[in-house]
């Protein structure tokens, strides 16, 4: 995979089948991977994740979501970096907390992805939730 944003489209794409397998991760992201989530309507304080801890939350979302998709609306890329802004949404698998059953999700949010090797080495995540939409 040589392109940086086929690189996040494959990572994407492993968040939306909920992958628990960091072997799947590995080719696509460098070994000092750090994902930082600022603080948004449903995190309310910066969350900084390694690898196992990224791939841990995403499988964990199989839980909560029946399905996500994550639909790349713009990029721009710099010789090391790659800025999305993304449609993400999600299904609400069960009833939880305020959530109800069979709900969607929506939010639209900036990625600024920091490529070393050619591979995922950091990602700011600013996150942007719409309103709950039925």
């Amino acid at each position: 995979m040589n392109s940086k944003l086929a690189t996040a489209e494959a990572f994407f794409r492993l968040a939306e089948s909920h992958s628990d397998d960091e072997s799947q991760f590995r080719s696509i992201i460098h070994p000092d991977f750090e994902q930082t989530e600022y603080p948004n309507l449903y995190t309310p304080r910066i969350r900084i994740r390694d690898l196992s801890k990224t791939v841990k939350d995403i499988a964990l979302s199989r839980r909560f979501y029946n399905r996500q998709t994550y639909e790349i609306i713009h990029s721009h890329e710099t010789e090391d970096h790659l800025i999305l802004e993304v449609l993400w949404e999600a299904i609400i698998k069960n009833n939880f907390g305020k959530f109800k059953k069979d709900e969607k999700l929506q939010s639209r949010f900036c990625s600024v992805i920091q490529y070393r090797n050619n591979l995922i080495y950091r990602q700011r995540s600013y996150d942007c939730f719409e309103a709950t939409i039925s």
